[in-house]
């Protein structure tokens, strides 16, 4: 097998070509004075394919709505069998798939939002009903009876009702270990 020769040309800044000459030759494709027509077919084809127009939509194509995730959705599959089809550029597809995770990432933080204001609201309107109660006297301190507590009778000696508490005045019944922290609840 014949040793891959340097070009023997010099480039226009005096330095040698780097480029391995063709076979049967002492230049490269782009130093052999044969090879000067092939070189300008290959500019012109590369000035051509340079200068073709990005396969775009229409300007008159309608807008597609973009207000939900159903309906980012439906427009990312729009644009992938545009694409599939050649009526949309890969570079244009690029872009809209890009646009596309920015507006779903804005539409999750609207409904976020959203959500949150409902919970404040839901919140504001809890506390608000609160103030109203303790106001007109009908209510207790959140660490008073609770609704579910009213009908049932303490029993003698001011023993605790509920979870926990016992009906048997022995002790007998099994009840809370002595010094053990409560149960968390939350």
């Amino acid at each position: 097998m014949a040793e891959a020769r340097p070009c023997r040309a010099t480039k226009q800044g005096g330095d040698p070509c780097r480029a391995t000459a063709l076979p049967g030759s002492d230049y490269c494709f782009f130093h052999a004075p044969n090879r000067a027509a092939e070189r300008d077919a290959g500019r012109r084809a590369g000035g051509k394919e340079r200068s073709k127009k990005a396969v775009v939509l229409p300007e008159n194509t309608a807008d597609l709505p973009l207000t939900s995730v159903a309906d980012v959705t439906t427009a990312l599959a729009t644009t992938v069998n545009q694409v599939r089809r050649g009526e949309l550029d890969v570079k244009a597809a690029n872009a809209v798939g890009y646009l596309c995770s920015v507006l779903l990432k804005a539409l999750e933080e609207s409904t976020l939002e959203k959500e949150l204001q409902e919970l404040r609201r839901a919140v504001a309107e809890v506390q608000a009903r609160g103030s109203l109660d303790q106001a007109a006297g009908g209510g207790e301190t959140p660490a008073g009876p609770r609704p579910e507590d009213s009908g049932r009778q303490p029993i003698a000696g001011g023993a605790a009702t509920g979870p926990g508490a016992t009906d048997d005045p022995g002790g007998t019944a099994p009840g809370p270990v002595a010094g053990s922290a409560p149960a968390r609840l939350f």
